[in-house]
């Protein structure tokens, strides 16, 4: 008796978060998520060719309304509408973004900009600006920064449109003229100085500079340190749209600073968690949704709904990320679950207006992007719906600036039900969907016995196109039902199989399984010890011509002891030739909320009404790629990150409708794959991550813990040096420091030893380590401010 117990984890198992009896249809909820994907994306460029109509002759610049005022303004047009024009031109139309809106932001600077770069209001009967005053343009140009400049950059990234944000930034605080004990300030407005505290916390670390936080600090310690403080001293904080920008800004503020300065988070951490508890404590009605507004200083709250509730429970969420405030979570998963009840998602409880739909699904979509939850997907979807049948025939939802929201909330949907899939050449012929499952480790068992001279192996995660099935044979799997993809085989001996002993393979069930055997189809009459199996109707095509196999299925408890006899054992009748049998374990029962593990695979189709040829292009994980953030806190108005990609990892998608296999860098699929689909054909592929290259070093997860592959090292830092200490002793290694920008500062090569020391020099910001040692790159971001 010979057993080799061998196990190699060559993928990351993929089974999903649902029954057994919905594996199966994993592809067609793909395929339907790429419908309505499709109608979303559909009604975004409708919605742009319909408002371009509108567009003054002369200028090409949008007006506020389709009726009435014909004018450009920064706080509506610029801010609420011309931004999500642009990015459903990127999504349908290559041609109109890289032309007309362009065009349109040239034209914009040019005419619009006034008080420095702030823009002011255009009146197309004159030809010529509404001057407005200082407040007024400040105001619109946080709006325009906030609203649309920023969320733009956080899907595009460095680009036309955020050389525009920094910009009138910059001039915002040049014209600043509002005194306070902690500094200069433009507004001390709960919604304008909201605006600016989330977006200096964030263009704080897109560049680096520390003139932005310093800003950001001036407005915090007005409203934090100060006698102005949300809920302590002010009589009425708005929940509803704008007054609730002051207490996102706040925690973002709150999030940037607890990655760089210690002290001063400890300074902030009372007055917001006081914020955020208060508005818990009177905000919130029995299902977990917010009023318009609260009187903090009486303990009461007005008798409506906001829409945006989720707006404000993106700061409970963040600070929840920050210091595990375990009732800030709860405060977001109660709500959630509440969107499920008929009482909101059969009838619209927010407004029955289309900004009253978008903001009320923007607010479940970013929050259910951070805790899945079955009751908000059943609301998005019948939301959705509601506001997209509110769209006119020409495009047009209601004819005001906020017909902006329907495309920026209908973008963020069809994101989620494409997980961040894109397309070039987008034609409304193709549609492209797909579904996240979650990876856990593929059961094995550990205590098996063979009845054989010969080897058999185990190989955990492991089935798949090009997998041996036997130990002595070079036969390889040509083709499976995906449910067995990357699950648990038990390779036999082709040799064994003429055995016919009632006993053949014997182990426990690690936990609730469902064995399945390949039997060759050869095989007439399965042996007696498998008359209670189930042949699954399902088979497995091998390289040999001639060697198929048909599936039969049976589950076991955890615990059970399990028999498997010989091929060839009584009862068996067929072929005498025939190969042996080759087992597969998979998990047989799966609860909602079993732990994910840190990778997943994806489930895509794509499927056309014509012949269409273009790229599929993947998603990264932009908090970091685009605006170098720190951790991905939750934010308003930015696009969720579903299924991203690290650039230097490696990726195998498995085309089953081609029956194909090819592995791919994250940078090709960030660059984007290439895709034809013939007429009225649906292709199925699944992505799996295979393996992590090392140089992906550093991640941050969603609990804003750091892990590093090891041997690691430590950077301490202050404003003298920087010190380099490896934790493992290595030969020699290469330090490389760079600014955020990328500009290299030092290097040095074959440094002796395990400790570097770099001097500082005064310089102040944002610095990227690159450490090289034992042939492994690791990375680290460290401030110094």
């Amino acid at each position: 008796m010979k057993f080799h117990n061998k196990i190699i984890i060559l993928f990351i198992i993929l089974i999903p978060v649902r029954s057994l009896a919905q594996i199966n249809t994993d592809f067609e909820i793909a395929l339907n998520n790429g419908i309505l994907a499709n109608e979303g994306f559909k009604r975004c460029n409708r919605y742009m060719t319909g408002w371009l109509s509108y567009a003054d002759p002369a200028t090409g610049l949008l007006p506020r309304t389709v009726t009435g005022d014909n004018y450009w303004n920064a706080k509506d047009a610029a801010a609420d509408n011309y931004p999500f024009m642009v990015l459903s031109a990127y999504f349908t139309d290559t041609s109109m973004f890289n032309g007309v809106m362009t065009d349109i932001l040239n034209t914009e600077i040019a005419l619009t900009s006034r008080i420095g770069s702030m823009p002011d209001t255009y009146d197309f009967t004159t030809q010529s600006l509404q001057e407005n005053s200082l407040n007024s343009v400040i105001f619109g140009s946080s709006e325009y920064i906030k609203d649309g400049l920023l969320p733009m950059t956080e899907w595009l990234g460095t680009s036309p449109w955020s050389d525009r944000m920094l910009s009138i930034m910059n001039s915002i605080w040049e014209y600043a003229e509002i005194e306070t004990e902690f500094g200069v300030v433009p507004s001390t407005d709960h919604e304008v100085a909201g605006e600016l505290l989330q977006s200096l916390s964030r263009i704080f670390w897109m560049t680096g500079e520390q003139k932005y936080i310093d800003w950001a600090i001036r407005l915090g310690n007005y409203f934090l340190l100060g006698d102005n403080h949300p809920t302590n001293d002010a009589a009425t904080l708005r929940l509803r749209d704008h007054g609730n920008e002051v207490v996102a800004g706040l925690t973002e503020l709150y999030a940037t600073i607890s990655r760089i300065d210690t002290v001063k988070k400890a300074s902030y951490e009372i007055p917001v968690y006081n914020m955020l508890d208060r508005i818990l404590e009177i905000g919130r009605n029995d299902d977990g949704f917010l009023y318009n507004e609260i009187y903090p200083q009486s303990g009461t709250h007005s008798s409506g709904l906001a829409d945006t509730w989720g707006y404000v429970l993106n700061a409970h969420y963040t600070v929840y990320l920050i210091d595990g405030i375990q009732q800030y979570r709860e405060a977001v998963i109660k709500a959630l679950e509440s969107t499920g009840t008929s009482y909101y998602t059969n009838t619209h409880r927010f407004g029955e207006v289309m900004d009253g739909h978008a903001d009320a699904i923007e607010s479940a979509l970013n929050l259910y992007n951070r805790e899945y939850t079955r009751q908000a997907e059943t609301y998005m979807d019948t939301s959705i719906r509601r506001m997209w049948n509110l769209q006119q025939p020409d495009g047009i939802i209601e004819g005001w600036y906020g017909d902006g929201n329907f495309a920026r909330t209908s973008i963020m949907y069809c994101l989620w039900k494409t997980q961040g899939l894109t397309i070039s050449n987008w034609n409304e012929d193709v549609s492209y969907g797909a579904v996240l499952c979650y990876n856990y480790e593929s059961p094995a068992p550990s205590d098996i016995i063979v009845n054989s001279t010969n080897s058999y192996e185990i190989l955990q995660n492991e089935t798949g196109t090009g997998t041996l099935i036997y130990t002595d044979r070079d036969y390889s799997i040509k083709q499976l039902p995906e449910y067995l993809l990357t699950e648990t085989i038990i390779r036999t001996a082709c040799n064994d199989k003429n055995i016919d002993d009632d006993v053949l393979l014997t182990f426990t069930a690690p936990s609730d399984i469902i064995v399945y055997i390949a039997v060759d189809k050869r095989v007439t009459s399965v042996p007696g010890w498998m008359n209670n199996w189930e042949l699954t109707g399902d088979d497995i095509i091998t390289s040999l011509e001639d060697l198929e196999f048909d599936l039969y299925s049976k589950s076991f408890v955890n615990g059970t002891e399990i028999t498997l006899g010989g091929p060839q054992a009584e009862g068996f009748e067929g072929y005498t030739s025939s190969g042996n049998y080759v087992v597969f374990i998979k998990e047989g029962n799966i609860p909602d909320n079993r732990p994910q593990k840190s990778k997943n695979t994806l489930k895509i189709s794509l499927s056309s009404a014509n012949n269409w040829e273009g790229r599929l292009i993947f998603d990264t994980p932009r908090h970091r790629t685009h605006m170098n953030l720190p951790f991905n806190w939750a934010r308003i108005n930015q696009f969720p990150e579903w299924f991203t990609v690290e650039e230097d990892s490696i990726y195998t998608i498995h085309n089953l409708t081609l029956n194909s296999k090819n592995d791919y860098t994250g940078l090709e699929l960030v660059r984007g794959i290439p895709i034809t689909l013939e007429k009225d054909t649906v292709q199925n592929l699944i992505v799996i991550p295979e393996s992590e290259t090392s140089t992906t070093s550093v991640k941050e997860s969603e609990d804003v813990s750091v892990k590093k592959k090891q041997p690691s090292f430590r950077v301490l830092a202050d404003n003298h040096k920087i010190e380099v200490h490896m934790n493992k002793s290595c030969n020699s290694m290469d330090v490389a420091i760079y600014e955020i920008k990328g500009s290299l500062l030092w290097q040095c090569s074959n440094i002796p030893g395990n400790n570097i020391i770099w001097p500082v020099n005064g310089r102040k910001g944002i610095f990227i380590i690159k450490v090289t040692a034992d042939n492994m790159t690791y990375s680290e971001k460290i401030v110094i401010p």
